[in-house]
């Protein structure tokens, strides 16, 4: 028993309107309505070798149709709704028809891996764009039934069970009643357990059409066949029977089934008449397998030949994109030296600018340095100079008050002098050992600018004697040695 599936009554992809607005994106747009006019010929091409029977070339054609509108998009990078014009909206509406179309082309002809990679592919894009449960559940079937059909239980109950929540138990849709169908199938198979499964099959007859009843009716009358309730599997059986040839349907492999169960039923029941008459209705439908034998090897080649091309331009586009990657990060590890070079440059140059103001700077800062020592030195120069100065006037005014006086004495005169120049009179003594005392005196009231003859009056010496060691001083030690040792 095979799905009826009708490629002429495709589901919109849900979009917004995205109006270009600059020249790139119309000429981008008028190239992409090109590839969906071209396309959507091929894929009525393929409608009608589709509708001929003609499986091959059907196939062929939806290849063709692939190989332009994945060109353009790719299942695993498809754009955000949002970036959609207009004509690639219709190119991915186009593309989720071709994969479903192709995936039963593929369920068909028995070849389970291809018809599950072409509905995966189709329920993509139905994830990406579409925001109907029914869509995405409708698609699921498909996957679920692509599974079925080659015997891979787990896998079609999964899919079935996720399109049954899709619908939510809405028997007015005809892939519900389909998927609760065929699951009920499975179920018996694996559990022989009829009550519960012919119960819900039973459930779904009123809201079948004429069209679709005959599937369930099918289904239960091979259910009650494998329970050996015979009477009730021919009420059910001749019911789908008398269905298929009133409404004229195509669907080979279930005319030929429902026949191929009347017959065992009546083989059973030792009606050798029924037997023999249904022997020959079935001898007119070859099994599915035998049927589509001579195509599934080509089928399988084609299927083959998409996916090494896929994976072909899967590598050549990375190969690009690496390459690109690489120029990429060349050029910025490029940019990355020679901005750091710059930087140093910079930074060099700065520092040897920073270095020549320090440089320029210290210079200043020593010269005013020096400037400012040399005034101090000579400030305190003349300060010392005007103490010294000062002292010895103050020193010969007390000299002069002592001399004044009528008993002026040698002891005052050289306590005031060693007031005012502390030590100096004991280096006079340890710098000129050899010198007498008078002539150490006689040193200091020279100094202090006594005439001769107050010198000879301090001294109680004669004027003549005075002159003598005045004259025999400035022979031993110079004209200024008091001088000399202030300094």
């Amino acid at each position: 028993m095979l799905i009826r599936c009708n490629p002429k009554e495709p589901r919109s992809v849900t979009t917004s309107q995205n109006n270009p607005s600059t020249i790139e994106t119309a000429i981008d747009s008028l190239r992409a309505d090109s590839i969906y006019n071209i396309a959507n010929t091929l894929y009525q091409n393929a409608i009608h070798y589709w509708e001929m029977d003609s499986t091959v070339v059907c196939c062929k054609e939806f290849y063709q149709v692939l190989g332009l509108l994945e060109e353009r998009f790719s299942v695993d990078n498809l754009p955000e709704i949002e970036q959609l014009t207009k004509p690639d909206r219709s190119i991915i509406n186009l593309l989720q028809r071709t994969y479903k179309g192709q995936g039963t082309q593929y369920s068909i002809s028995l070849l389970p891996e291809a018809t599950s990679y072409f509905y995966r592919q189709a329920l993509a894009i139905n994830k990406k764009y579409s925001n109907s449960r029914k869509s995405f559940g409708s698609t699921l079937f498909l996957i679920a039934y692509g599974f079925d059909i080659c015997d891979s239980f787990d896998s079609a109950c999964y899919y079935y069970d996720s399109a049954i929540r899709c619908f939510e138990n809405d028997s007015s849709e005809l892939n519900f009643r389909m998927s609760v169908s065929r699951k009920g199938i499975i179920d018996y198979k694996l559990h022989h357990d009829a009550e519960p499964v012919i119960h819900d099959l039973k459930a779904l007859l009123p809201h079948c059409s004429e069209v679709d009843n005959q599937d369930v009716e099918l289904t239960i009358g091979w259910i009650y066949k494998e329970e050996k309730q015979y009477d009730s599997a021919l009420v059910y059986l001749n019911r789908a029977h008398e269905k298929f040839e009133q409404l004229g349907l195509s669907d080979m492999t279930a005319k030929a089934q429902t026949i191929e169960y009347l017959h065992e039923v009546y083989e059973a029941l030792g009606e050798t008449e029924k037997m023999n008459e249904y022997a020959r209705l079935l001898a007119q439908y070859p099994h599915a397998k035998e049927a589509f034998a001579p195509v599934t090897s080509e089928l399988t080649e084609l299927f083959n030949n998409y996916i090494q091309e896929k994976q072909e331009a899967d590598t050549l586009l990375q190969k690009r994109q690496t390459q690109r990657q690489n120029l990429l990060i060349g050029a910025i590890i490029l940019l990355v030296i020679l901005a750091l070079g710059l930087v140093l440059w910079a930074t060099h140059k700065r520092h040897k600018r920073t270095e020549a103001d320090l440089r320029e700077e210290h210079q200043q800062q020593q010269e005013a340095f020096d400037q400012q020592r040399e005034a101090f030195s000579q400030q305190l120069t003349e300060a010392q100079a005007a103490l010294k100065e000062k002292t010895f006037e103050d020193l010969l005014k007390e000299v002069k008050t002592l001399y004044d006086k009528a008993d002026p004495s040698r002891e005052g005169i050289l306590e005031a002098f060693n007031k005012a120049y502390p030590d100096v009179y004991e280096k006079l003594k340890s710098t000129y050992p050899d010198l007498s005392e008078q002539e150490r005196d006689l040193l200091v009231l020279n100094f202090l600018k006594f005439r001769i003859k107050e010198e000879a009056e301090i001294l109680e010496l004669s004027q003549n004697t005075v002159m003598k060691y005045r004259s025999d001083l400035n022979k031993k030690v110079g004209k200024s040695p008091v001088f000399d040792l202030l300094g």
